[in-house]
């Protein structure tokens, strides 16, 4: 296999690829996407890289796969976003929830791919009880094996994503000085891009439906639920009908719901493109499957605006060292 000029990586726990893309932006390569979700894998070999794995991390012999796919090649970085719906404060918060314990595992798998650096995204409430406990098992088995690590929290509307979404990151270095490391964490702790709304976000975006833009296609509504958003005001209505400020960013999207938040003039619920646009997707990625499947892969993606900020920090990083 010819070796790739860019650093690589390997991204667990894919999903559609929102991580991914970020660091393609970033100029990184991708070598391989796995995910349990086989919708979600379609998205990301159409858009990120051909190379994917539908595997459950904590079933057997999922490491062997993982090196039988990557056929000899070693990622200079590992980066993943494990589920996070049993951490979530919009979800149960269940401490015995199954998909709590793939956040370990990913790091088990990562320091025996061995990379130079490890970047895991997730929520906040990771870093505390009941949680914390799971965070810090991920931590201490990047240590043993010789990586320093951070955490470090940041707002995803400072990096310029018309959202306001905190996320929680656990960075991890092998051979490097702990004052660089401690100087990148600083910097992405402190990013202060414009702050976009909505209505940047949306401004060529029509209101009607439009089969030249990916994914702009938006739900049949009937008249009673239009006439139900139509009386919502802006910013204000329950959870699965909220009707968005075109001044302000959005709140976070969420997944598992049937229904995403409402279009500020329209009376309907806001289309895939436009929940895309709101994650910090370009037009140019497509998402696969059903709608529904499409919304929970946009809303359980890493903002790629995130990722590439993160990505072309740990970039210099690797050159200058």
């Amino acid at each position: 296999m010819r070796r790739p000029r860019n650093p690589t990586f390997v991204d667990l726990c894919s999903g559609a690829g929102g991580f991914s893309r970020g660091f393609q932006r970033a100029g990184w390569t991708a070598l391989l996407g796995v995910d349990s979700c086989e919708k979600s894998l379609k998205t990301y070999s159409r858009n990120i890289c051909e190379n994917t794995l539908c595997t459950d991390l904590l079933e057997v012999g999922a490491f062997a796969r993982i090196l039988e796919n990557l056929n000899g090649a070693s990622p200079t970085a590992v980066i993943a976003g494990p589920p996070c719906q049993g951490f979530s404060m919009a979800g149960r918060r269940d401490p015995r929830d199954p998909r709590n314990k793939v956040f370990v595992e990913c790091a088990r798998i990562a320091v025996k791919l061995k990379p130079r650096v490890i970047i895991f995204e997730n929520v906040p409430s990771l870093a505390k009880e009941p949680f914390r406990p799971f965070f810090d098992k991920a931590a201490r088995i990047m240590h043993r094996n010789g990586y320093s690590t951070r955490e470090f929290q940041v707002q995803a509307g400072n990096f310029g994503v018309p959202q306001r979404r905190w996320r929680l990151f656990l960075i991890a270095f092998r051979k490097a000085q702990a004052s660089e490391i401690d100087t990148i964490v600083a910097d992405l702790s402190k990013q202060e891009h414009r702050q976009l709304n909505v209505r940047d976000a949306w401004v060529d975006l029509p209101f009607e439906d439009s089969p030249k833009i990916p994914n702009h296609v938006s739900m049949r509504h009937s008249a009673k639920v239009k006439a139900k958003i139509a009386k919502i005001d802006l910013g204000k209505g329950p959870l699965s009908y909220r009707k968005l400020d075109p001044d302000k960013p959005a709140l976070t999207l969420i997944s598992g719901h049937s229904a995403m938040p409402c279009h500020y003039i329209a009376n309907r619920t806001i289309t895939v493109r436009e929940a895309a646009r709101i994650q910090s997707f370009d037009d140019a990625f497509v998402f696969e499957g059903g709608i529904r499947s499409q919304m929970n892969q946009v809303a359980n993606a890493v903002p790629p605006r995130v990722a590439e900020i993160v990505g072309k920090a740990l970039h210099a990083l690797l050159k200058a060292a």
